[in-house]
């Protein structure tokens, strides 16, 4: 399963959510499971607002009477980044798969323990049979 966005990058995701259509969506829903602080979400999400409406304003007046060609590019740009970003959260999420996997291997290893540099120091040395007093 996906991880929702950690508390301390939710700020940045909110802000970004913002400039794709299909996040704009979403971004509500994952800021309240991954249970940030409203205050946070509020602050990310009016300064996104700002900086997107303000954008696409300022883009629209310098474009003119070009609008159309503005606004096929600028559907393209927001499919673009949404590709960008759900690309970024399954690379991100199979690297850390991967390492989980590495770090319980390693644990499962009769006398690693957990930092497998130190894995020689924990196995017993191994009894020679020349050295080993005789038994009854």
């Amino acid at each position: 399963m996906l991880r929702v966005p950690a508390p301390n990058k939710g700020g940045l995701a909110i802000f970004v959510g913002r400039f794709t259509v299909a996040l704009r969506v979403l971004v509500p829903g994952l800021a309240g499971m991954s249970k940030l602080r409203y205050r946070t979400f509020a602050l990310h999400n009016g300064l996104g607002t700002v900086v997107w409406g303000s954008g696409f304003v300022l883009l629209g007046y310098l474009a003119g009477t070009a609008w159309k060609r503005v606004e096929s590019g600028a559907h393209w740009l927001g499919i673009g980044l949404l590709v960008v970003i759900v690309v970024g959260v399954i690379v991100v999420h199979l690297f850390r798969t991967r390492a989980s996997r590495r770090r319980k291997d390693l644990a499962d290893e009769p006398g690693t323990g957990e930092n497998p540099r130190r894995a020689t120091r924990n196995r017993p040395v191994p009894a020679h049979p020349e050295r080993l007093p005789d038994r009854p």
